[in-house]
């Protein structure tokens, strides 16, 4: 899938493993869609309970901009790992990064390192990019599902 290409496409920047999570604005959380290194089964059973203060998928969803812990171990650290992700993730650097398109998110790129890794105003921009096709992506994905819905409800009705 697309989504598939993107997240591989972080990887080859040098980063450890890219993952993406869906916002379930209803529910309030961020449901584990896609990664590049946990399996489909387990990345799937990740929910991130969305609006507490501090951890670093709501703050990114919240302040809606890209959030960098450089070491995890860090007890100073300004923004802590959510605790659904702990068990998951096992990398020393994490970058969080908004999927935004017009003024919706649709849900967050993490992207992990095993060392502790310094983050370059460029590297960012490429980041960005790749977080924004993954936006229009699901976008479009929507899009379709709704359509495809519409028709088939249309195709009922005129039995």
């Amino acid at each position: 899938s697309l989504l598939k290409l993107i997240l591989n496409g972080i990887i080859k920047l040098g980063y450890g493993s890219a993952s993406l999570f869906f916002l379930l604005e209803k529910e309030n959380v961020a449901e584990g869609i896609l990664s590049t290194t946990i399996p489909k089964e387990k990345i799937n059973k990740v929910r991130i309970s969305l609006g507490r203060e501090k951890e670093l998928v709501s703050e990114t969803i919240k302040l809606k901009k890209t959030l960098f812990i450089k070491d995890i171990t860090d007890p100073n650290k300004h923004f802590k790992l959510d605790k659904n992700l702990i068990p998951i993730f096992k990398g020393k650097s994490i970058l969080s990064m908004p999927l935004i398109l017009g003024d919706k998110i649709k849900g967050v790129i993490i992207i992990d390192n095993l060392q502790e890794l310094t983050v370059k105003d460029r590297d960012l921009q490429i980041l960005e990019l790749f977080a924004t096709k993954a936006a229009i992506t699901i976008n479009n994905a929507e899009l379709y599902s709704k359509l495809y819905k519409f028709n088939q409800e249309r195709k009922v009705t005129k039995r």
